[in-house]
């Protein structure tokens, strides 16, 4: 790739390493530099303001209008805007995985990228099907080409088992400080994405004089670039289930606004598992007239959402799925239980019909296919009535 960039930019400045500018002064051979995450050093807590203006200072002394530069690289997350405001480090041409098609091709993995590596090393467990429901879903710009998180892919075959990376390292909190920028404007939208929703929406990405986040599409954009969302052709959504539980985890956080309480959602899932059909209907009124009174009801998804801030306590016990393939059709929800002794869920939604149709949907068809393999599974139906502006809920075992 550095290549690449070269024979193209054969007179770019990018990037550079940690070397004393005097000394390189002295010597008569020119370097290439390479730097990766030269911005990390602005997420260290440890870093004052003064710290951050000196490291770019140095950063201009070592490289600018240099004769030993003979060619810099450098990564990270972030536009060197965001750090660098006028001309200290303005001798840069940047690119991103956002906007720039030239080098789309080395951002991420391919399906037949793994395979073909699953093959060549005889990888066998986690299965290509679990590599792909965890961390498929980027898609890359100029060609539509679905690419997988490389780093999860490569710790998920190392380590035989698919788990979510992004929470086991690093801070827990990216998405929530994000967020946090304007609760007011994101908080619908991200509730409608952790719900399964495709947002259509057009960002314009971060700007050379960008330095604060402020606007939704400055927030938008960011997840973006930190690969907490996908998008592509003014479709924004989260990814894929590594990064579903990472919105999860948002949900249950303070930052969003909520009044929902993770208490308060394992009682419901209790009230479902002991098949209290008023008690589970009356709670998820109760969680969209009064906990999130904002969010406005328009269709299926729009319930959908509801019922997954309702059920985040689940996730302790489940691995929630929706819309997923089983038996003749796509389940609106299913619970697979972490532990074999607990009951697997169905969870059919319906919006102005009927609890009874849904449970029908169920059986008709064949959704309890998928958890064969288990002797009892728990049905549930929920409808939503637009006329009485009502929640109706029927539950039922099957062997």
């Amino acid at each position: 790739m550095l290549e690449d960039i070269a024979e193209a930019y054969p007179t770019l400045t990018y990037h550079a390493d940690a070397s004393i500018p005097e000394i390189l002064e002295k010597t008569e051979n020119s370097f290439i530099f390479v730097i990766d995450e030269w911005d990390a050093v602005f997420e260290m807590r440890f870093m004052t303001e003064n710290d951050k203006k000196a490291y770019i200072d140095f950063l201009k002394a070592l490289l600018k209008d240099k004769k030993y530069v003979h060619f810099a690289y450098m990564t990270g997350i972030l536009p060197i805007a965001k750090y660098s405001s006028g001309s200290p480090l303005n001798m840069f041409h940047e690119f991103t995985s956002f906007q720039d098609a030239m080098f789309y091709p080395y951002f991420g993995l391919t399906r037949e990228e793994i395979e073909r590596k699953m093959e060549e090393k005889g990888f066998l467990s986690p299965s290509m099907d679990e590599l792909s429901f965890w961390y498929d879903g980027y898609v890359r710009g100029y060609d539509g080409m679905h690419v997988y998180n490389p780093a999860s892919v490569s710790k998920a075959l190392a380590e035989g088992c698919c788990q979510n990376n992004w929470t086991r390292t690093g801070p827990k909190n990216e998405v929530q400080d994000l967020i946090r920028y304007n609760v007011q404007d994101v908080r619908e939208d991200v509730i409608r994405m952790a719900g399964g929703e495709i947002l259509n929406l057009r960002l314009s990405g971060f700007t050379a004089e960008k330095t604060q986040i402020c606007t939704k599409d400055e927030i938008f954009s960011a997840m973006v670039v930190y690969g907490f969302l996908t998008y592509h052709k003014e479709q924004l959504g989260i990814p894929n289930h590594e990064l579903l539980m990472k919105f999860q985890e948002a949900l249950t956080s303070a930052s969003l606004g909520l009044k929902q309480t993770i208490e308060e959602s394992r009682r419901l899932l209790n009230a479902t598992l002991e098949m209290k059909d008023e008690e589970i209907a009356a709670m998820i009124e109760d969680l969209h007239d009064e906990k999130i009174p904002f969010f406005q009801y328009n269709d299926e998804n729009s319930l959908a959402c509801v019922v997954t801030v309702g059920y985040l306590a689940a996730l302790d016990r489940y691995r929630i799925t929706r819309e997923d393939k089983a038996g003749k059709g796509y389940v609106d929800f299913l619970f697979d239980p972490l532990d074999r002794s607990d009951i697997p869920i169905i969870l059919e939604l319906k919006y102005n019909h009927s609890a009874e149709n849904a449970i029908m949907c169920i059986k008709e068809r064949g959704y309890v296919k998928r958890f064969r393999n288990h002797g009892k599974v728990l049905l549930v139906g929920i409808n939503y009535s637009e006329a009485t502006k009502k929640h109706t809920c029927i539950t039922e075992w099957v062997e």
